[in-house]
């Protein structure tokens, strides 16, 4: 009975010491499971933490690319800095050659139109001198008769003094010196005092043409 008792007493040794143990297998169970989902949690921070690590990279050389291409541009402003005297002296030889093209052209109208005032003369004193040589065989014949005292004439297209004078019977001095003028310029529509005739201009009278016998 003693044997009997014993083995009991042990067996329920053993039971209890097996409920401990699994007791203490479920805690360790739960534990793990807990550590488990600790792992799982971890891992999940790590991937962030690993995708965060990987943008801020791509930010850092994106910032390292903006710093090169900054200093790049730091370098092409100092030399143009060290180049702006130089560009400021080209810009100032520039408006300097504008503004001697632009005298230039304005000279050259000038002297176009000058030349067109020129050819105008010019086309003005050939027609004067074809006149003139068209008419030079009567003048030779018979002499112009000098204009009454006090007569005037309206200068037109083709006359000069020289010609006016000429066809006058008086000179260009007198012309001048009658109508107040400094210098051999006159103008179409200007309007010119005459000398008064003067009787030894006038020819042979009639008495002294009747006079032979």
């Amino acid at each position: 009975m003693t044997l009997v008792r014993e083995a009991k007493a042990e067996a329920q040794e053993l039971r209890s010491a097996l409920a401990a143990q699994r007791i203490q297998a479920a805690k360790q169970a739960a534990e793990l499971h807990a550590a488990r989902q600790q792992a799982a949690a971890l891992r999940e921070r790590e991937a962030e933490y690993l995708q965060r690590i990987a943008s801020l990279e791509a930010d850092l050389a994106s910032l390292k690319a903006e710093r090169e291409q900054l200093h790049q541009t730091a370098k092409e402003l100092e030399l143009k800095v060290k180049n702006l005297p130089a560009l400021l002296q080209v810009i100032q030889e520039l408006r300097t050659i504008q503004a001697t093209v632009q005298d230039l052209m304005t000279s050259l109208k000038t002297v176009t139109t000058d030349l067109a005032d020129i050819k105008q003369t010019i086309r003005t004193n050939q027609t004067a001198l074809l006149r003139l040589t068209g008419s030079s065989s009567a003048d030779l014949k018979s002499p112009p008769l000098p204009p009454a005292s006090g007569q005037t004439i309206t200068v037109r297209p083709g006359d000069s003094l020289w010609r006016l004078a000429r066809a006058h019977g008086t000179t260009v001095a007198i012309l001048k010196q009658l109508n107040g003028l400094s210098g051999d310029q006159i103008i179409v529509g200007q309007i010119l005092k005459l000398p008064g005739r003067s009787k030894s201009v006038l020819g042979p009278s009639k008495t002294s043409l009747s006079a032979t016998p």
